[in-house]
Protein backbone atom coordinates (compact mmCIF):
# COMPACT_ATOMS: atom_id res chain seq x y z
CA UNK A 1 0.00 0.00 0.00
CA UNK A 2 1.18 3.33 -0.23
CA UNK A 3 0.55 5.84 1.88
CA UNK A 4 0.66 9.66 0.93
CA UNK A 5 1.65 11.88 3.64
CA UNK A 6 -0.05 15.72 2.87
CA UNK A 7 1.66 18.70 4.91
CA UNK A 8 -1.26 20.60 6.04
CA UNK A 9 -2.08 23.92 4.02
CA UNK A 10 0.32 22.30 1.20
CA UNK A 11 -2.73 20.58 -0.87
CA UNK A 12 -3.25 21.37 -4.44
CA UNK A 13 -6.89 20.94 -5.33
CA UNK A 14 -5.84 17.89 -7.73
CA UNK A 15 -4.30 16.32 -4.45
CA UNK A 16 -0.11 17.25 -4.97
CA UNK A 17 2.52 18.69 -2.50
CA UNK A 18 4.46 21.20 -2.97
CA UNK A 19 6.49 23.41 -1.01
CA UNK A 20 5.60 26.04 1.22
CA UNK A 21 7.19 28.87 -0.66
CA UNK A 22 5.48 27.52 -3.81
CA UNK A 23 2.31 29.05 -5.86
CA UNK A 24 -0.93 26.49 -6.05
CA UNK A 25 -1.13 25.55 -9.32
CA UNK A 26 -4.52 24.09 -9.73
CA UNK A 27 -3.27 21.41 -12.55
CA UNK A 28 -0.72 19.14 -14.23
CA UNK A 29 0.98 19.43 -16.92
CA UNK A 30 0.21 21.95 -20.10
CA UNK A 31 -0.13 25.65 -19.72
CA UNK A 32 -0.12 26.89 -15.86
CA UNK A 33 -1.07 30.56 -15.82
CA UNK A 34 -2.10 32.64 -14.74
CA UNK A 35 -0.40 35.93 -16.53
CA UNK A 36 -1.27 39.09 -14.46
CA UNK A 37 -1.02 42.74 -15.67
CA UNK A 38 1.05 45.24 -13.43
CA UNK A 39 -0.22 47.97 -12.60
CA UNK A 40 2.52 51.27 -13.37
CA UNK A 41 2.87 54.18 -12.57
CA UNK A 42 5.38 57.24 -12.93
CA UNK A 43 6.12 56.51 -16.76
CA UNK A 44 3.95 54.58 -18.35
CA UNK A 45 3.34 56.88 -20.92
CA UNK A 46 5.49 59.44 -22.74
CA UNK A 47 5.21 61.92 -25.97
CA UNK A 48 7.02 64.67 -27.61
CA UNK A 49 6.38 67.23 -29.29
CA UNK A 50 9.14 66.96 -32.56
CA UNK A 51 12.22 65.88 -32.46
CA UNK A 52 14.29 62.20 -33.11
CA UNK A 53 14.62 60.90 -29.71
CA UNK A 54 12.14 60.27 -26.85
CA UNK A 55 12.37 59.57 -23.63
CA UNK A 56 10.79 57.50 -21.22
CA UNK A 57 11.05 57.11 -17.14
CA UNK A 58 11.48 53.57 -15.52
CA UNK A 59 7.45 52.70 -14.78
CA UNK A 60 6.99 51.67 -11.04
CA UNK A 61 5.46 48.57 -10.04
CA UNK A 62 7.28 45.72 -12.19
CA UNK A 63 9.34 43.73 -10.71
CA UNK A 64 12.31 41.23 -11.52
CA UNK A 65 11.22 39.00 -14.09
CA UNK A 66 8.38 40.44 -15.28
CA UNK A 67 7.55 41.17 -19.04
CA UNK A 68 7.67 44.49 -20.31
CA UNK A 69 5.92 45.61 -23.94
CA UNK A 70 6.41 49.07 -25.20
CA UNK A 71 4.29 50.36 -27.88
CA UNK A 72 5.86 53.00 -30.04
CA UNK A 73 4.27 55.28 -32.54
CA UNK A 74 5.51 58.44 -34.31
CA UNK A 75 3.38 60.78 -36.92
CA UNK A 76 5.11 63.15 -39.48
CA UNK A 77 6.61 61.21 -42.38
CA UNK A 78 7.96 57.54 -43.39
CA UNK A 79 10.39 56.50 -40.39
CA UNK A 80 11.90 53.58 -38.55
CA UNK A 81 11.93 53.27 -35.14
CA UNK A 82 14.94 52.07 -32.84
CA UNK A 83 16.34 51.72 -29.64
CA UNK A 84 19.91 52.54 -28.13
CA UNK A 85 18.04 51.18 -24.43
CA UNK A 86 19.98 47.81 -23.66
CA UNK A 87 17.59 44.82 -23.37
CA UNK A 88 15.02 45.82 -25.61
CA UNK A 89 13.73 43.83 -29.02
CA UNK A 90 11.23 44.09 -31.43
CA UNK A 91 8.34 41.88 -31.39
CA UNK A 92 7.27 41.84 -35.28
CA UNK A 93 8.43 44.27 -37.94
CA UNK A 94 7.05 47.62 -37.49
CA UNK A 95 4.74 49.12 -39.79
CA UNK A 96 3.53 52.54 -41.82
CA UNK A 97 0.62 53.93 -43.14
CA UNK A 98 1.22 55.29 -46.44
CA UNK A 99 3.85 58.18 -45.85
CA UNK A 100 2.51 59.30 -42.05
CA UNK A 101 2.25 57.14 -39.21
CA UNK A 102 4.45 54.42 -37.91
CA UNK A 103 3.64 51.97 -35.14
CA UNK A 104 6.34 49.04 -33.78
CA UNK A 105 6.04 46.99 -30.43
CA UNK A 106 8.94 45.42 -28.14
CA UNK A 107 9.68 43.29 -25.14
CA UNK A 108 12.14 43.05 -22.44
CA UNK A 109 11.94 41.31 -18.95
CA UNK A 110 13.12 43.34 -16.20
CA UNK A 111 16.10 42.93 -14.25
CA UNK A 112 16.67 42.50 -10.44
CA UNK A 113 17.21 46.33 -10.28
CA UNK A 114 15.02 47.47 -13.57
CA UNK A 115 16.12 51.13 -14.29
CA UNK A 116 15.57 53.30 -17.07
CA UNK A 117 14.82 55.75 -18.64
CA UNK A 118 14.08 54.24 -22.11
CA UNK A 119 15.27 55.73 -25.26
CA UNK A 120 13.44 55.09 -28.72
CA UNK A 121 14.72 57.40 -31.58
CA UNK A 122 13.18 58.08 -35.38
CA UNK A 123 15.36 58.75 -38.48
CA UNK A 124 14.08 62.74 -38.71
CA UNK A 125 12.32 64.87 -36.16
CA UNK A 126 8.60 63.57 -35.97
CA UNK A 127 5.92 63.81 -33.00
CA UNK A 128 6.35 60.48 -31.12
CA UNK A 129 4.74 58.73 -28.18
CA UNK A 130 5.41 55.51 -26.47
CA UNK A 131 3.45 53.30 -23.47
CA UNK A 132 5.08 50.49 -21.58
CA UNK A 133 2.71 47.54 -19.92
CA UNK A 134 3.75 45.18 -18.16
CA UNK A 135 2.80 41.31 -16.89
CA UNK A 136 4.19 38.87 -14.56
CA UNK A 137 3.31 35.15 -15.21
CA UNK A 138 3.87 34.54 -18.74
CA UNK A 139 6.89 32.02 -20.28
CA UNK A 140 9.59 32.87 -19.05
CA UNK A 141 11.53 32.42 -22.57
CA UNK A 142 9.33 34.93 -24.67
CA UNK A 143 6.29 36.55 -23.70
CA UNK A 144 4.75 36.36 -27.09
CA UNK A 145 2.91 33.89 -28.39
CA UNK A 146 1.34 34.87 -31.73
CA UNK A 147 1.18 38.75 -32.95
CA UNK A 148 0.66 40.71 -35.87
CA UNK A 149 -0.16 44.45 -37.27
CA UNK A 150 -3.39 46.48 -39.06
CA UNK A 151 -3.38 49.61 -40.78
CA UNK A 152 -6.54 51.69 -42.11
CA UNK A 153 -6.46 54.51 -45.03
CA UNK A 154 -7.32 58.10 -44.80
CA UNK A 155 -10.41 58.95 -42.41
CA UNK A 156 -11.14 55.92 -40.90
CA UNK A 157 -13.45 55.75 -38.63
CA UNK A 158 -12.14 52.26 -36.80
CA UNK A 159 -9.40 49.96 -36.67
CA UNK A 160 -10.28 46.18 -36.95
CA UNK A 161 -7.47 44.01 -34.85
CA UNK A 162 -7.26 40.85 -37.19
CA UNK A 163 -8.89 37.95 -35.31
CA UNK A 164 -5.36 35.87 -33.61
CA UNK A 165 -6.16 33.17 -32.15
CA UNK A 166 -4.56 31.87 -28.34
CA UNK A 167 -3.19 28.51 -28.46
CA UNK A 168 -3.90 27.89 -24.75
CA UNK A 169 -6.38 29.25 -22.00
CA UNK A 170 -5.55 31.79 -19.81
CA UNK A 171 -3.29 34.16 -22.14
CA UNK A 172 -3.44 37.81 -22.90
CA UNK A 173 -4.51 39.71 -25.86
CA UNK A 174 -3.17 43.23 -26.06
CA UNK A 175 -4.20 46.07 -28.41
CA UNK A 176 -2.01 49.11 -29.12
CA UNK A 177 -3.54 51.54 -31.69
CA UNK A 178 -2.44 54.93 -33.10
CA UNK A 179 -3.97 57.34 -34.60
CA UNK A 180 -2.84 60.85 -36.30
CA UNK A 181 -4.58 63.96 -35.02
CA UNK A 182 -5.33 67.46 -35.82
CA UNK A 183 -2.71 70.15 -34.12
CA UNK A 184 -2.76 71.08 -31.58
CA UNK A 185 -4.44 67.32 -30.28
CA UNK A 186 -5.90 68.65 -27.23
CA UNK A 187 -7.47 64.70 -26.59
CA UNK A 188 -9.45 66.23 -30.32
CA UNK A 189 -8.95 62.49 -30.74
CA UNK A 190 -10.49 59.32 -29.21
CA UNK A 191 -9.36 56.20 -29.50
CA UNK A 192 -12.36 53.55 -27.84
CA UNK A 193 -11.50 49.65 -27.36
CA UNK A 194 -13.96 47.00 -27.26
CA UNK A 195 -15.97 45.67 -24.25
CA UNK A 196 -14.17 43.98 -22.18
CA UNK A 197 -10.94 44.81 -22.56
CA UNK A 198 -9.81 47.42 -20.43
CA UNK A 199 -7.62 50.59 -21.80
CA UNK A 200 -4.19 50.78 -19.76
CA UNK A 201 -2.77 54.13 -20.96
CA UNK A 202 -3.32 56.54 -23.39
CA UNK A 203 -1.35 59.41 -25.02
CA UNK A 204 -0.70 61.94 -27.30
CA UNK A 205 1.89 64.64 -28.40
CA UNK A 206 0.86 68.04 -28.53
CA UNK A 207 2.72 70.11 -31.44
CA UNK A 208 1.20 73.56 -31.89
CA UNK A 209 1.32 73.06 -35.78
CA UNK A 210 1.86 70.22 -37.03
CA UNK A 211 -0.05 66.78 -36.87
CA UNK A 212 -0.14 64.71 -33.49
CA UNK A 213 0.28 60.74 -32.50
CA UNK A 214 -2.30 59.87 -30.79
CA UNK A 215 -1.99 56.32 -29.31
CA UNK A 216 -3.90 53.47 -26.92
CA UNK A 217 -2.71 49.88 -25.76
CA UNK A 218 -6.08 47.97 -24.00
CA UNK A 219 -5.88 44.18 -22.75
CA UNK A 220 -8.21 41.69 -21.38
CA UNK A 221 -7.73 37.95 -20.23
CA UNK A 222 -9.04 35.48 -23.10
CA UNK A 223 -10.59 32.86 -21.35
CA UNK A 224 -10.41 29.72 -23.46
CA UNK A 225 -8.13 28.95 -26.20
CA UNK A 226 -9.77 29.28 -29.79
CA UNK A 227 -11.09 32.91 -28.96
CA UNK A 228 -11.48 34.25 -32.36
CA UNK A 229 -13.34 37.49 -33.80
CA UNK A 230 -12.25 41.28 -35.10
CA UNK A 231 -11.66 43.66 -32.18
CA UNK A 232 -12.60 47.19 -33.39
CA UNK A 233 -10.96 49.98 -31.83
CA UNK A 234 -13.78 53.08 -32.40
CA UNK A 235 -11.68 56.46 -33.02
CA UNK A 236 -13.97 59.70 -32.77
CA UNK A 237 -12.57 63.12 -33.15
CA UNK A 238 -9.79 64.92 -35.18
CA UNK A 239 -9.41 64.99 -39.03
CA UNK A 240 -7.56 62.75 -41.71
CA UNK A 241 -7.05 59.93 -39.22
CA UNK A 242 -4.42 57.59 -40.67
CA UNK A 243 -4.76 54.60 -38.06
CA UNK A 244 -1.80 51.90 -37.50
CA UNK A 245 -2.63 48.96 -35.00
CA UNK A 246 -0.25 45.97 -33.55
CA UNK A 247 -1.68 43.00 -31.79
CA UNK A 248 -0.52 40.31 -29.47
CA UNK A 249 -1.25 37.26 -28.11
CA UNK A 250 0.85 36.91 -24.60
CA UNK A 251 2.09 32.90 -24.01
CA UNK A 252 1.45 31.34 -21.02
CA UNK A 253 4.50 28.56 -19.74
CA UNK A 254 3.86 25.37 -21.50
CA UNK A 255 5.73 23.79 -18.06
CA UNK A 256 5.30 23.94 -14.39
CA UNK A 257 7.69 26.45 -12.87
CA UNK A 258 8.15 24.84 -9.97
CA UNK A 259 8.18 20.55 -9.20
CA UNK A 260 5.58 18.98 -6.96
CA UNK A 261 6.49 16.58 -4.57
CA UNK A 262 4.37 13.84 -4.16
CA UNK A 263 5.74 12.39 -0.30
CA UNK A 264 4.79 8.34 -0.36
CA UNK A 265 5.92 5.16 1.44
CA UNK A 266 5.75 1.73 1.19
CA UNK A 267 3.89 -0.36 3.58
CA UNK A 268 3.13 -3.66 2.84
CA UNK A 269 0.18 -5.65 2.38
CA UNK A 270 -3.01 -6.22 4.00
Amino acid sequence: MTVTYPLPGLVNPDGRVHLPDQPRWPWWGGPTGPIIRRVLSGGAAASGASGVTTLQATPTGQQADDWMLAFVAAVGGVTTISTPSPGWSEVIPQLTQGSTITGSLWKKKAGTSEAGPYQWDVTASLRMGIIIVAYSGADPNDVIDVGQTSIEGTSAQQLDHNSLVPSAPRCWHLLCTASNSAAPDDNLVTLSPPDPYGEQAETASTHASNANVHMDVADRELPDAGVTGVRTVAITGGVNRQLVGIEAILRVPTSMPYPYYQISQYAGFY
